[in-house]
C-alpha cells in the first residue's frame, strides 16, 4: 500500500491497496447485485423467521447458486482511508468507474459497501478486469492472456469538481501536441483571450516539469489535469494510453496525427505550442448534444428487471431492501414466470 503523494507532489490525494486477492476480483465478475458483508453501517436483515429449521435444502440450494463475500480486512482499511479524506473516489489499475453514475451521480463514496457498489456496477472496470481487453492496444501483449498482474484499489480524496477546469492533455513521442477541455459544455471563462493564451502555457510548464521525459521507454500517453480557481495552478488526475480506445475528446486522432507531423517539421522545438481547444459557443457540436454520456452503460439488465411494472418510490424500496439483504439477482429465475 502507498501514498500517491509521494510520486507527485501535484496530484490529488490518494491511497493504493495492492495487491487485491483472487476472491475480489471473483466478487467483481460475479453475477448479481450484491454488497459484502459488514461494508456497511447496518446489518442485514434475516430473511428466516424463528421458526426457520436449519439446514433448508431450499435455502443451501441458494447460498450454493450464490455465494456472499466479505472483506474484512479491506472494509477496515476503506474506512480509515474515509476517515482521513471524509470521502473517496475510487479506481482500480486503469479506467475509472465513470459510467456508474446511475447508481452515485457525484461518485462521492463514504463506506465500504458504496466503492464496492460502484466499481461493480462498472462495465469500464469489467473490461479492465479482463487482461487481452486491458492490455489491447499495447506494443507487447495485444492478444495476452496472462492474469498474473496485481490488481489494485486506488481511493482518491473525493472533492466536489467544477468540470470546467478539468483539461486532457495528448502526449506522443514526447511532444505535448493538444490540449482540450474535458466537460462537453460552454464555459464562457475559457473562452476569454487572456485565459486562452496562458492555459495551454500554464500546462505545458507543468507537463515540462513533472512529467516529460520522467518516465523512460514511455513517450506515448494521454493525462487529465484539473486547475485551481484561478487557472494558475496544475493537478494531475490520471493517465490514460494515447490510443482510440481513449476518448480524444475536441480532437481526433486523425487530427493529432497530423499536428505531430507538423511539429516534427519545426525548426525551432523550444517555439512548439500545443493546440488548445475550447467549445466557444452554446451552439457548439460538442455542448448540443443531448444523449447522456455512457448511455449505452447507464442500468444494467438487473437492474431493468428489478424496476420492471413498479414506480419509482417502490422501486427505490426494492433496491434498498435489496442491498440491505446482500440478495443476488438472477434475472433468468423467473424467465418462466405467467407475469414475466
Amino acid at each position: 500500500m502507498s501514498d500517491s503523494n509521494n510520486l507527485f507532489p501535484t496530484c490529488t490525494k490518494s491511497y493504493i491497496k495492492r495487491p487485491l486477492d483472487d476472491n475480489f476480483r471473483n466478487y467483481l465478475t460475479s453475477d448479481g447485485i450484491s454488497i459484502p458483508e459488514g461494508s456497511e453501517n447496518y446489518l442485514a436483515k434475516s430473511t428466516l423467521s424463528d421458526s426457520s429449521e436449519e439446514g433448508d435444502d431450499s435455502d443451501s440450494d441458494k447460498d450454493a447458486q450464490n455465494p456472499t463475500y466479505s472483506f474484512p480486512q479491506l472494509d477496515e482499511q476503506i474506512r480509515a482511508q474515509i476517515k482521513k479524506y471524509e470521502a473517496v473516489f475510487p479506481k482500480l489499475n486503469w479506467s475509472s468507474p465513470k459510467d456508474t453514475s446511475w447508481v452515485l451521480p457525484t461518485m462521492k463514496c463514504t463506506s465500504p459497501a458504496d466503492v464496492y457498489t460502484i466499481l461493480k456496477s462498472s462495465d469500464f472496470v469489467l473490461h479492465d478486469l479482463d487482461p487481452p481487453s486491458a492490455f489491447q492496444g499495447c506494443e507487447e501483449g495485444d492478444e495476452s492472456d496472462d492474469d498474473s498482474y496485481d490488481l489494485e484499489l486506488v481511493l482518491k480524496k473525493w472533492y466536489p469538481i467544477d468540470h470546467g477546469r478539468e483539461f486532457r492533455c495528448f502526449v506522443r513521442q514526447n511532444y505535448l501536441l493538444g490540449i482540450c477541455q474535458r466537460d462537453p459544455n460552454y464555459y464562457p471563462t475559457l473562452n476569454e483571450e487572456s485565459n486562452l493564451e496562458n492555459i495551454p502555457i500554464v500546462i505545458k510548464s507543468f507537463w515540462l516539469e513533472h512529467i516529460h521525459e520522467k518516465f523512460p521507454g514511455t513517450c506515448d500517453y494521454v493525462f487529465d489535469v484539473y486547475l485551481s480557481r484561478t487557472l494558475s495552478s496544475v493537478y494531475l488526475m490520471d493517465f490514460n494510453p494515447y490510443h482510440p480506445k481513449t476518448d480524444a475528446l475536441l480532437f481526433t486522432y486523425e487530427e493529432l496525427l497530423q499536428k505531430f507531423n507538423g511539429f516534427l517539421q519545426s525548426q525551432d522545438q523550444n517555439l512548439i505550442r500545443p493546440v488548445f481547444h475550447v467549445i466557444d459557443s452554446p451552439s457548439h457540436p460538442h455542448a448540443v448534444r443531448t444523449a447522456p454520456a455512457h448511455q449505452h452503460n447507464a442500468v444494467p439488465f438487473d437492474i431493468l428487471h428489478l424496476s420492471a411494472g413498479n414506480d419509482m418510490t417502490t422501486f427505490t424500496n426494492t433496491w434498498e431492501e435489496a442491498i440491505k439483504a446482500n440478495v443476488n439477482y438472477n434475472v433468468h429465475d423467473d424467465d418462466n414466470d405467467d407475469d414475466a
